[in-house]
């Protein structure tokens, strides 16, 4: 009876191991997709980390096993190689850069445009032939925004270049596979990547239009009754109505570098004869908050005195320059 018992249990621990068994491979083979339409595997016993940029508005996720570096003109780098050493074996690399559309061209566009701009400077613009050609690229959604891909292939590498639209941003995703040499974890790496990928998105989504004139004031210069105005090292805003928002109050940026390159003040070339920059334009704004009882005008006393507890928001990105005033104006 004892060994009819013991079988019995062997057999019902048996079929629960395979039953076991069979899950985990469901599990790990299971698939969903994104609306970039790249396949997300599930990956077991990885945990992840999330990266948020509340500058430049955008988030990306990261395994633990890999650490992620933000570097110049915040460059973010997601590798598990320390810098300078040699790597062994098949290296996970993924970088996001940052640049300027001010123009607010295509990606594919902004592409072609950049791009020959570096071959006109190296000289590169000769060669019979360049990887650079728009024609070998592909315009295609990336998680729902505008975007230029580019596929390169050289030696062991496939490279590829991702070019999606923000605001007056172009944000460049690069990341490289192997699947010409002996790999054996080239599939578990193209799943980490595409992870990776379909974790970027940019937040502040749900913003404020605002449409108005922005100003930013320059220097000293002497005024009625003998108050001086001064340059308070922002970059303000007055909505066009007063039926708009903030009742048509000026509000100031906290992100002030930021609301300056966007809106093209270059900082580091500022005319110092101005007394003011100024131009027009629908922007988006985030984070409204108002600081002052009372309405506040540009020709307010305490505007021009630099006394003013100033509403403020978050900038977020343009939307549109006014027609014929893409450029900041200078008031002399």
């Amino acid at each position: 009876m004892k060994k009819i018992i013991l079988f019995l249990v062997a057999i019902i621990v048996g079929v629960l191991f395979i039953y076991f068994l069979e899950e985990r491979d469901k599990i790990n083979s299971e698939k969903s997709t994104t609306s970039a339409g790249r396949d997300i595997h599930v990956i077991e016993n990885i945990g992840w980390q999330t990266y948020k940029d509340n500058r430049l508005l955008f988030e990306i996720r990261y395994p633990d096993f890999l650490k992620l570096v933000v570097g110049d003109n915040n460059h973010v780098r997601i590798t598990d190689q320390e810098d300078g050493i040699p790597y062994e074996g098949i290296p996970y690399r993924l970088s996001v850069y940052i640049y300027d559309n001010l123009n607010k061209l295509s990606p594919k566009d902004w592409y072609s445009e950049f791009y020959k701009k570096e071959f006109d400077k190296s000289g590169e613009k000769d060669l019979p032939f360049t990887l650079r050609d728009v024609s070998h690229g592909e315009e295609k959604s990336f998680n729902d925004h505008d975007a230029f891909y580019i596929t390169q292939r050289g030696g062991d590498s496939v490279s590829q270049e991702i070019y999606i639209n923000r605001g007056v941003k172009i944000f460049k995703i690069f990341y490289s596979v192997y699947p010409g040499v002996n790999n054996p974890k080239e599939k578990e790496q193209q799943a980490v990547y595409n992870n990776i990928l379909s974790s970027f998105k940019f937040i502040n989504e749900n913003s404020t239009k605002a449409t108005g004139s922005y100003l930013y004031f320059m220097n000293k210069n002497s005024l009625p009754r003998g108050f001086e105005e001064y340059a308070f090292g922002k970059i303000c805003f007055e909505p066009a109505q007063k039926e708009t928002i903030n009742n048509g109050n000026i509000f100031c940026f906290r992100n002030t570098d930021e609301a300056l390159s966007a809106l093209g003040v270059d900082k580091e070339n500022l005319d110092l004869s101005c007394e003011r920059y100024w131009n027009g334009a629908d922007i988006k704004i985030s984070n409204l908050i108002s600081s002052n009882k009372f309405p506040i005008s540009k020709d307010d006393r305490c505007f021009l005195d630099n006394s003013c507890k100033y509403n403020e928001a978050d900038f977020v990105e343009v939307v549109e320059f006014f027609k014929g005033l893409s450029a900041p104006k200078c008031k002399v």
